[in-house]
């Protein structure tokens, strides 16, 4: 008995969902944020297919989304941290000194200066893609995250999904992913369990990048 083409299809991706560390990391530390998830991951697949399951999705991803911000260490973005002190106090001293000029203060100590600079960090930060396939590697640090997540043999069928996305007009989890991207810049990353609302775009798109 043969299966039929999307029952392959549906085993690939349960196999892709499941054969990676982060979704256990997840079960172990929340097993409601694991059941959610996995809701969410299996409801993208399935709205590829059947696009009037999206309201669905959209419940699901919703639900996701408010544990992500729940569970995220939130800080100030105009909040400077001790090290970031010294190291503006070490900058400054590298600034020509001209009496009654607060250039140099106005370019490191506005508190405007220090949001978007905890922006960038934060944008950028959530888009690194060591943090998803290499454990942050060559760049390790004390973040709360770091642990093996997908195999880093899966990166280039990642980068040829999200290109299959663009190229085919699915744009709706980008749309997803996106808000979540917006949510971690302005709140940060510091959650023990990653930027795990990535999880279903991440999936489906290294399951685009090998099966069409």
């Amino acid at each position: 008995m043969s299966l039929k083409p999307n029952t392959y299809k549906i085993l690939f991706f349960l196999v892709l969902i499941f054969a990676n560390n982060w979704i256990w990391t997840v079960q172990k530390t929340n097993s409601t944020i694991f059941v959610i998830l996995l809701t969410t991951t299996l409801l993208t697949f399935l709205s590829n297919i059947k696009p009037k399951t999206r309201p669905l999705l959209l419940l699901s991803f919703f639900l996701l989304f408010v544990f992500q911000y729940q569970t995220t260490h939130r800080t100030k973005i105009t909040t400077v941290s001790p090290l970031e002190k010294d190291l503006r106090a070490r900058r400054l001293n590298y600034y020509p000194q001209f009496k009654h000029l607060s250039l140099p203060w106005w370019i490191e100590g506005r508190p405007e200066n220090q949001a978007i600079h905890h922006l960038k960090q934060n944008f950028f930060s959530v888009l690194d893609q060591n943090i998803y396939f290499f454990t942050y590697h060559p760049r390790e640090n004390n973040s709360l995250d770091i642990y093996p997540k997908f195999s880093f043999l899966l990166l280039p069928f990642f980068l040829m999904g999200l290109f299959r996305l663009i190229k085919q007009k699915q744009y709706f989890p980008l749309y997803l992913a996106l808000t979540v991207i917006l949510l971690v810049t302005v709140i940060g990353n510091k959650n023990p369990l990653g930027t795990f609302a990535l999880f279903p775009l991440i999936t489906f798109s290294i399951y685009k990048g090998v099966l069409k």
